[in-house]
């Protein structure tokens, strides 16, 4: 069974627009310096080394999974509901900055108000709930950040 951090990368790497925009690539680990060896390992493990041209880091994304929040304990169906957040990347240039707004709009359009499935009969919508703003990224040199705040709610289905 896909997870909600699963079924957003999957929509979100599905549309050309936006992985055209987004070059350095959509992950769902934070973003890592580093290489690939000549045995095609990464290293150091976990990095992701398309979303870096030398100093700079390119326009990429990153979802976090906050964990999925059932409003019911007990084995019956019940609501649940989590809060996923998108963050956009872009060097901290005029270029970046336009590449980090059309990569939002983007991811936008794809996620706000989407409906998709889940196991057994559930089913989930998708809300853009929230937006941090253009800021520098305190842990990444010469780098600008965006944060796009999800809520996914649906229903889940005891099946036992």
């Amino acid at each position: 069974m896909a997870t909600v951090q699963d079924q957003l990368h999957s929509r979100l790497t599905s549309s050309a627009t936006l992985t055209a925009l987004l070059v350095g690539g959509i992950y769902k680990r934070p973003l890592k310096r580093g290489d690939v060896d000549t045995a095609g390992r990464l290293v150091p493990p976990g990095a992701t080394p398309l979303a870096f041209a030398g100093p700079h880091v390119r326009p990429s994304a990153v979802i976090v999974d906050r964990g999925e929040q059932s409003a019911a304990l007990a084995p019956v169906d019940s609501a649940v509901m989590g809060f996923p957040e998108v963050w956009l990347y872009a060097a901290h240039t005029e270029t970046g900055k336009q590449q980090l707004a059309l990569a939002w709009e983007e991811a936008y359009s794809l996620l706000h108000r989407w409906r998709f499935a889940g196991a057994s009969g559930t089913g989930f919508e998708t809300l853009v709930v929230g937006r941090l703003g253009v800021m520098d990224d305190p842990a990444l040199a010469a780098a600008i950040v965006d944060r796009m705040r999800l809520q996914v709610a649906g229903l889940w289905r005891n099946v036992n």
